[in-house]
């Protein structure tokens, strides 16, 4: 079972910055999940927005939108007290480190999935970086394995429910992430349906793997444990490690 740090692991460091890259793999990760974005003039950075907006005020404080800035005024700007990454400079320390990174493009936009497939082949990191998308988002996942079908790709579901083997399949994904950030959820559907463990085994025996994400308390540590998964996603990897440890 590996442990991913989400967004670099922003319960330990500022979220997708590179410092907090750095000190996910201190803190015992096997990698780190990350979000992409264009800046107005098609430059990918390494920040989250939300879902129907390109607003990074949370992260600067300022009246910012990604896609109405350019990458040379952005980069003058700190995001958390921390430089923001251009896609470039990520995919260099990947080069230089034996991590899993994990890039979620924050918008379907065929533009920058070639820029993200090109920058890794450019830099050589086909063995180590994947993309995770939300089944909403589907697309870029598809148009991502018809670039680089040798990719690996994970597809994430609201809710644990449904058939996870087929929403894979039609996400031409090689893993799920049944429930994002939903321990509470993931303990209901257990409790009312029994069989979250087997849909695992199901999911495995049709080769897909299953990772669960978010991760951060002791009681959703030690369940999402349990259930036999390949991935476990957390904001604190330490703490994760820390838990684990005092469970086995």
């Amino acid at each position: 079972m590996k442990i991913l740090a989400h967004r670099g692991g922003m319960g330990r460091a500022p979220e997708n910055s590179m410092i907090g890259f750095k000190r996910a793999l201190e803190d015992g990760a096997d990698g780190f999940e990350c979000d992409a974005m264009f800046t107005r003039d098609k430059e990918p950075v390494i920040m989250h927005v939300p879902f129907h907006s390109s607003s990074i005020h949370r992260q600067t404080g300022k009246r910012i939108y990604l896609d109405q800035i350019n990458w040379k005024d952005l980069s003058g700007i700190k995001a958390l007290g921390e430089p923001i990454v251009h896609l470039n400079e990520l995919l260099e320390f990947v080069s230089n480190n034996k991590a899993i990174c994990v890039i979620e493009p924050k918008r379907v936009d065929n533009v920058l999935i070639e820029k993200v497939i090109n920058a890794i082949k450019e830099f050589k990191v086909e063995d180590r970086v994947e993309m995770i998308s939300w089944n909403s988002r589907k697309e870029n996942l598809l148009y991502a394995k018809k670039m680089m079908p040798r990719l690996k790709t994970t597809v994430i579901t609201l809710w644990p429910i449904g058939d996870w083997v087929r929403i894979a399949k039609n996400a031409n994904a090689d893993a799920i992430v049944p429930g994002w950030d939903l321990g509470p959820h993931w303990l209901m559907f257990d409790k009312l349906l029994r069989h979250f463990e087997r849909k695992v085994a199901d999911a495995h025996a049709k080769g897909i793997e299953v990772h669960l994400g978010l991760a951060n308390t002791t009681r959703d540590i030690v369940w999402a444990a349990k259930q036999r998964p390949d991935r476990i996603y957390s904001d604190d990897v330490a703490f994760l490690r820390k838990i684990l440890n005092n469970h086995d």
